[in-house]
């Protein structure tokens, strides 16, 4: 499901859907009716795919969880057609301080998919301070300017961040409530 450009709330991030199905991120956007996504509540807990189960991804999983009160996201290892694919540990990120990606893509049936793609880091905060930003990046939240917030848009070397108030009533409005 997606809203149309008259009901964009401020926090998620307005796309434009290319030809190809994929997802532009652009801003200001580059349509003229840009969208937010949303997962429909009917399809929670989102699956969760990756190739292996790690354990950075798992306590991803359970502090967005956690965080909104409300099971979001459920890892499934075996999912044929997962709601969130993820790469983990891709081994050249590209240039610039960039630790992960999120993309989406609007499937032939019209449904919503996305993919996360981290890259090689340090340490096990590293990776599980990116896969928390980008499994709410696939949800459609987006950055802001807290500079102590987990949508923070820069790598970052401290460990204290926040899920904002006003990004947990947004999320939780729209999948938990």
């Amino acid at each position: 499901m997606i809203n149309s450009d008259t009901d964009l709330e401020s926090g998620f991030m307005p796309i434009c859907w290319m030809s190809n199905g994929q997802a532009d991120y652009s801003i200001p956007p580059i349509c003229n009716n840009p969208e937010e996504i949303i997962f429909p509540r009917s399809r929670l807990p989102l699956r969760v795919y990756s190739a292996y189960r790690d354990h950075n991804l798992i306590s991803a999983i359970e502090w967005v969880n956690q965080s909104l009160a409300c099971n979001v996201f459920q890892f499934d290892g075996a999912a044929l057609h997962p709601d969130v694919r993820v790469y983990l540990a891709v081994a050249l990120p590209p240039p610039g301080r960039v630790v992960g990606i999120t993309a989406h893509w609007r499937l032939t049936d019209g449904t919503v998919a996305a993919q996360i793609t981290t890259f090689m880091m340090n340490s096990d905060w590293s990776i599980q301070y990116t896969l928390q930003h980008e499994l709410l990046h696939s949800i459609g939240l987006s950055h802001d300017d807290f500079e102590l917030s987990i949508m923070w848009p820069y790598a970052r070397t401290t460990t204290r961040y926040v899920l904002t108030t006003h990004d947990t009533r947004i999320l939780r409005e729209r999948y938990c409530l």
